[in-house]
């Protein structure tokens, strides 16, 4: 980031009147050509330019909390034109892969947000329309345990070595998760009642195209993926072994709303969450899911072990009639 952007993260966490945020208002006004005024924005208040795509937003306790730039014009705000003044050599044009040449992979992606960890101890969070077009980008505080989040996914991350073992980390708003070829299955559509999707999971399952299931809480959750050639020695709780073809080079870990969304073409969501593919030559493998928690007292980082090995043969296959673990 230049050396400009220090201005900005001084501002941050500092109260609205203060020197640091008129220091930070000026530069943001110098950089639009736009004074900027406060405004309630559905609740929060900010203080922004909406002709200059760039604002500054204030939290319930009079501190600001995040600078925020929409690179992609909305109803409300016109884009922000000078993303080279917040990143040396940062083309928006250039899309995800071009601006993650510059800033580095990641620490986490997901609900299409790029997440990363500054220096200064603040988030950095970069949302795309598609793989080819930025639409903002946001830095702002995190709280220690969302600090602790970012710094272990980074080292993950790091210990990834393009092959397996292979550690991922997935958030969720449903408790469903899903390994599947997404080139060869057929996705779930948004809105289906319970009583259809049950029977659509299990096709999923029974035509070699993955593997659904039930992480044991519904609603929100953060867990741990680890895939790799040989199981731990840590015990399980409950374990499954699923047979799954790869058609296509890869499987790739997907949220229960990821699968929902995705109309009708399921290889979008490679695309949308590339950091979640798992390489593995075509050809028909048994994946051995292993849940390594209680669910009923979950560790702080929640862990699923896939342990995957070439298939004996698809003969003996005991269909399923629902994902596995379901419980209603």
């Amino acid at each position: 980031m230049t050396d400009d952007v220090r201005t900005l993260l001084a501002a941050i966490g500092t109260a609205e009147d203060s020197p640091e945020v008129a220091a930070a208002t000026a530069l943001l006004q110098e950089w639009t050509g736009h004074a900027f005024e406060f405004a309630d924005d559905g609740g929060t208040r900010v203080l922004w330019a909406t002709e200059g795509g760039a604002q500054l937003s204030i939290s319930n306790d009079g501190t600001v909390h995040a600078v925020y730039f929409q690179i992609q014009p909305t109803d409300k705000m016109q884009p922000f034109e000078h993303l080279h003044k917040v990143f040396e050599s940062a083309d928006p044009a250039t899309g995800r892969d071009g601006v993650r040449e510059v800033l580095g992979e990641p620490a986490i992606t997901e609900y299409g947000l790029d997440k990363y960890l500054l220096n200064a101890g603040h988030q950095l969070s970069l949302k795309y329309r598609n793989p080819e077009t930025l639409s903002f980008v946001t830095v702002g505080t995190t709280n220690d345990a969302g600090r602790a989040r970012l710094q272990k996914a980074a080292a993950r991350k790091a210990a990834n070595n393009g092959g397996l073992p292979l550690s991922l980390e997935v958030t969720d708003e449903d408790g469903i998760l899903a390994v599947l070829d997404v080139a060869a299955a057929t996705p779930i559509v948004d809105g289906c009642p319970d009583g259809e999707v049950i029977p659509l999971f299990a096709d999923l399952i029974n035509d070699g195209h993955g593997v659904v299931w039930m992480t044991g809480s519904w609603g929100y959750g953060e867990w741990v993926v680890t895939v790799t050639e040989q199981a731990s020695d840590s015990a399980a709780h409950r374990e499954a072994t699923v047979p799954v073809t790869v058609t296509d080079g890869r499987l790739h870990l997907v949220t229960f709303g990821e699968l929902t969304t995705a109309a009708d073409d399921l290889t979008s969501l490679a695309d949308v969450e590339p950091d979640r593919a798992i390489p593995l030559a075509n050809g028909t493998y048994d994946l051995r899911l292993r849940q390594l928690f209680d669910p009923a007292d979950p560790p702080a980082e929640p862990t699923f072990e896939i342990v995957v090995s070439r298939a004996a043969g698809t003969g003996g296959r005991t269909p399923v009639t629902q994902a596995l673990w379901w419980s209603m």
